[in-house]
């Protein structure tokens, strides 16, 4: 497709990073489809369980849940940018697919090893940045276990990962060498 919008006049970094955004927008699209149904279902959950609802209204819930929205959302957008950077190096959706799945199980099984390098990982990165700091810390501690980053640095992470993803994947489109 490179090639068309090339012989079109097009940039290479206009086109992929369009493909980018166009992949972010159906994630947004994703995420809030999602969040209505796990809503919907919790609700009907606790309703068949006899469960009180009373607690939806919670002011201290729902003043929290656009900002927790944004920074879930961001953690997604940034673990979909590392995915889109993989397949477009490879030329392959399957190896981007591939290759983020194996990152994520590749980043769990690492704490074992690298307990305090591991929280700077990508994925790790993405999870902390929802993490809500307690007034006695930020939990963990043991051996093998993770001490998650502060919350806004790990949202500052989350940006960084996405934007070299995006850079990347311009890059590697830009170097790439298009054939008849």
């Amino acid at each position: 497709m490179v090639k068309v919008a090339v012989a079109r006049g097009e940039s290479r970094a206009r086109y992929i990073l369009a493909k980018l955004i166009a992949v972010e927008i159906l994630l947004v699209i994703g995420f809030g489809i999602a969040l209505l149904v796990a809503v919907g279902a919790a609700f009907v959950a606790a309703t068949a369980a006899g469960l009180s609802t009373s607690g939806v209204g919670d002011s201290s819930v729902l003043g929290t849940l656009p900002e927790q929205l944004v920074r879930g959302y961001a953690g997604i957008a940034e673990e979909a940018a590392i995915g889109f950077a993989i397949a477009t190096i490879a030329r392959s959706q399957l190896a981007g697919l591939g290759a983020g799945i194996a990152l994520y199980f590749v980043e769990q099984f690492s704490t074992i090893f690298l307990a305090d390098t591991v929280k700077y990982f990508p994925f790790h990165v993405a999870q902390s940045a929802l993490r809500v700091v307690v007034a006695g810390g930020a939990g963990g501690g043991g051996a093998g276990i993770t001490r998650a980053l502060d919350p806004d640095l790990s949202l500052g992470l989350v940006v960084a990962y996405l934007v070299i993803a995006a850079v990347v994947s311009v890059i590697v489109v830009e170097r790439a060498e298009i054939s008849g």
